[in-house]
């Protein structure tokens, strides 16, 4: 018997494909967002285990890309997607930037390169910053979602930060405490 290999990323497509036209997406843009959001978490262990190459993930984001230029409802949603498929590690940092340099398609290019450019430039800094403690980068993380809400005014941003950044530093001593050896 023959066995006919198909490409991971040749499958992460098909595999999107199916996931995406198996739902009836509703019409408004802001309820089609948290829709797509919820759906696609479901799914992300299945795409976790179809982008093991950093092609397969960069086939993914272009794809997504497409979709969301061919269906006007999930123009704004690009942004979330790519966040969401990040953060439950079916994206590596590496290959949304570079996405963002120079994997992107141009169908969308400014719109989608203008939602990922404050992400890009937090994965950027925080590349920079290779080899700090852990906690040095769950500060950073709660720094980034900070930013994520672009209705926020200024002011109640950086409140926002300074919450983020408190609460992380409250973290912080709360696991250093766990780790003091009082034997000594």
């Amino acid at each position: 018997m023959q066995t006919m290999a198909i490409a991971e990323a040749d499958v992460v497509i098909l595999v999107w494909k199916v996931i995406m036209s198996s739902v009836e997406w509703n019409k408004k843009e802001d309820l089609v967002a948290e829709q797509a959001l919820k759906h696609l978490k479901v799914y992300a262990p299945l795409f976790a285990a179809f982008t093991s190459q950093s092609r397969s993930e960069l086939t993914l984001i272009v794809r997504i890309q497409e979709y969301c230029y061919e269906n006007m409802n999930f123009m704004k949603v690009f942004q979330k997607i790519i966040m969401l498929l990040y953060k439950t590690d079916v994206l590596s940092e590496d290959c949304i930037l570079k996405w963002y340099k120079d994997g992107h398609s141009p169908k969308g290019k400014s719109v989608f390169l203008e939602q990922l450019k404050k992400m890009v430039e937090w994965l950027q800094s925080a590349e920079e910053g290779k080899g700090c403690y852990v906690i040095d980068n769950c500060v950073d993380i709660l720094f980034f979602l900070c930013f994520l809400d672009s209705e926020m005014d200024r002011t109640a941003r950086k409140l926002s930060c300074l919450k983020a950044f408190l609460f992380g530093s409250l973290v912080f001593v709360c696991l250093s405490y766990l780790f003091v050896d009082f034997s000594q």
